[in-house]
């Protein structure tokens, strides 16, 4: 039985991948997250903009004076909270551009190097319409990724933090709980699981910081420094009973192709 090559990343491919990806976060680092560096200061001057404006209705003899320092005080927490959910919600859509990106790079790069050996359209189509957690699986069964590894491990967690992002509560923010509840900004009750209205409130405490962002990018950028540059046929000690349904398993190449 002659070996054959079942996934080849050329350097080429794998230096322009990583380019791409540590661009895409230093430039939104500079031109979106930067934005919220002084949001602090910034609601302090909206209250003291609400405190210098003039107040036709303040009748020095009625009102208490302090009351309109009190409003803008009002207006300040006001105007903090809403640039705050706004730089999370920020960050969550970077994290969760770069993610699908990453993605949808993956999935074309496996259907590729399939399709040299596997001239099955349905594999093709099989590999595009893998959710990620089985993508990562596929890519264990060949050898490619090791499942328990530091950045693949983070890529799980971003896959639900970007699944609680996009559908809120369900299933991800479940398991998101359970699995990383460091991505949730409160503790998340036990009973979730049973109680809808929780799970209604607890999407919204999806929180991420900027260490937590670029953790995410760096776990991309160690994906595919860490991929191999080449796997044989004879390397892979489980084909999915799927692929080997569709493809005919580990056989040699011609029978694969037919």
């Amino acid at each position: 039985m002659s070996d054959y090559q079942v996934f080849f990343l050329g350097e080429d491919q794998r230096s322009l991948r990583i380019e791409e990806q540590e661009f895409y976060y230093d430039q939104a680092r500079k031109r979106l997250l930067s934005q919220f560096d002084s949001i602090g200061d910034e609601a302090t001057a909206a209250g003291q903009e609400w405190l210098d404006r003039p107040a036709p209705w303040f009748d020095p003899d009625v009102h208490d004076p302090a009351s309109s320092y009190e409003q803008a005080y009002e207006a300040e927490i006001d105007h903090y909270l809403m640039l705050f959910n706004l730089q999370n919600q920020t960050r969550l859509s970077v994290v969760s551009g770069f993610f699908h990106e990453w993605e949808k790079n993956v999935k074309e790069w496996m259907s590729s190097e399939v399709g040299y050996w596997c001239r099955e359209p349905a594999a093709i189509a099989a590999i595009w319409k893998l959710q990620v957690r089985a993508t990562l699986q596929l890519l264990g069964n060949f050898g490619l990724v090791i499942p328990d590894a530091d950045h693949i491990v983070r890529l799980d967690a971003c896959r639900l933090v970007v699944n609680v992002y996009k559908h809120g509560a369900g299933p991800s923010l479940l398991e998101l709980a359970t699995k990383y509840p460091d991505y949730l900004n409160r503790e998340f009750a036990s009973n979730a699981e049973s109680d809808l209205s929780l799970q209604s409130m607890a999407y919204r405490d999806l929180r991420i910081d900027d260490e937590q962002v670029e953790a995410f990018s760096d776990a991309v950028i160690t994906f595919w420094k860490e991929l191999p540059e080449r796997r044989y046929a004879s390397e892979v000690d489980e084909w999915p009973k799927w692929f080997t349904d569709i493809c005919g398993g580990a056989r040699g190449r011609t029978e694969i192709g037919g």
